[in-house]
């Protein structure tokens, strides 16, 4: 009786934790979405900017898949089940996104053609078609989730070979955006655990992407001199969400096949992902702390050069 009373109590603390850091993201989410709603109100030509920027277009996906993700990871106590009005709140803006982006790709002018645009964090649209397959299949519409996932696959692929190429045509990002390159673990990470939601099991197309997705892992891992001298920035939040998607997908991995190895490579993802979401929580909060502004970096001096006309304006 005494066993049986302390595995409940240690459930209900468990669940509680869950639904706090729930609740938690959410108001995160929702501070982070009026402050950039005051920026689109009275800095309407930066953010026309970074619509137009190659990078930082590929961010407005975010606040999107967030909303997704927080949608198919509601607690049970919260809420039983997905109300359908969500997958039209969330995903129709990262369709009309997709459409506007993709047709660019292949009917637009040749400054916006994929060999010019391409980078890695164009990663960012292909898993909003991942998460918006996963959060179509948990309200129970299949032949909606196999769509978004075929338009996901399609276009991960265009994107996977364009990137390896490497064309003249593309231009490289800067050293302190080299931490984008973890989104390149995102999209096939994403794209196995959707597959399982899709399908109900972890079969052979999750397999394959989640082994493509540990192998590009493997890949930036061994190689530190991309990474090395390069400031904290909010840059290097891009490896928050490959670090967790991975560690899922390794998951779901290990349940399917029931190794012994699977699992301790399980517990090893889950412990880097818990590792690197605490150090970035840490690095965030200090220059925050201490009112600096080293967390934005100037990857193409325009704000040193907006500095400097403002004022020679003074001074004449």
């Amino acid at each position: 009786m005494h066993i049986t009373t302390l595995f409940h109590l240690d459930h209900i603390s468990v669940e509680l934790l869950v639904v706090a850091i729930w609740f938690l993201s959410l108001i995160v989410l929702l501070i982070i979405t009026v402050i950039y709603s005051f920026k689109c109100i009275s800095y309407i030509q930066a953010v026309k900017e970074e619509f137009m920027d190659r990078v930082r277009v590929n961010y407005f996906f975010i606040p999107w898949i967030s909303c997704m993700l927080l949608a198919l990871g509601v607690p049970r106590s919260v809420a039983t089940r997905i109300h359908p009005s969500l997958f039209f709140l969330f995903v129709i803006p990262v369709l009309m996104l997709e459409i506007k982006i993709y047709g660019q790709w292949f009917m637009g002018g040749k400054t916006r053609l994929l060999s010019r645009v391409a980078n890695s964090a164009t990663h960012i649209s292909i898993v909003g078609n991942f998460v918006g397959a996963m959060l179509a299949a948990a309200t129970g519409w299949g032949e909606v989730a196999t769509f978004f996932f075929s338009v996901g696959l399609a276009h991960y692929i265009v994107l996977f070979i364009t990137l390896y190429q490497r064309l003249p045509s593309n231009a490289s990002l800067p050293k302190q955006l080299h931490p984008v390159f973890f989104l390149f673990v995102a999209a096939p990470s994403t794209a196995s655990v959707s597959w399982e939601t899709i399908s109900g099991k972890f079969d052979y197309m999750s397999k394959m992407t989640y082994f493509l997705a540990l192998f590009l892992f493997m890949a930036l891992v061994v190689r530190i001199n991309l990474f090395r001298g390069i400031r904290f920035s909010v840059a290097w939040w891009a490896c928050a969400y490959p670090s967790n998607a991975i560690a899922v997908a390794t998951i779901k991995y290990a349940d399917e096949v029931a190794s012994p190895f699977a699992k301790i490579i399980a517990a090893i993802f889950s412990v880097i992902a818990t590792i690197t979401f605490v150090c970035l929580i840490a690095l965030t909060i200090i220059p925050l702390a201490l009112f600096s502004n080293r967390m934005f970096p100037d990857v193409d001096g325009r704000q040193r050069k907006r500095i400097i006309r403002g004022k020679g304006n003074q001074r004449s």
